[in-house]
């Protein structure tokens, strides 16, 4: 979670810190399995790899497509969480 923190802080965007944080407070429930899943942790290091290779370049849009990507797959593991999720309570009801 630091690294989301320092890339908002270093944003210079005041609002990004504030979203990050209610971003996190979201996915409290979510981001120990989806950390945890096999071979996420890996791919999250590699994802935030390139990302600090981008900013220290200076490349602004290399950036922005290794953090899009990065936020899309996380939201498609948390979506399939929160499915998964939905999924089990109906079938115990």
């Amino acid at each position: 979670m630091a690294f989301h923190r320092e890339i908002a802080r270093i944003s210079g965007n005041p609002i990004y810190p504030a979203i990050v944080e209610s971003l996190f407070r979201w996915a409290a429930d979510y981001y120990r399995p989806v950390v945890r899943a096999p071979g996420a942790e890996e791919l999250t290091l590699a994802e935030h790899s390139s990302i600090v290779d981008a900013i220290e370049k200076g490349d602004e849009e290399a950036a922005s497509r290794a953090m899009q990507a990065h936020l899309g797959r996380a939201s498609k593991l948390y979506s399939a969480l929160k499915m998964r999720e939905s999924l089990a309570l109906h079938e115990t009801r």
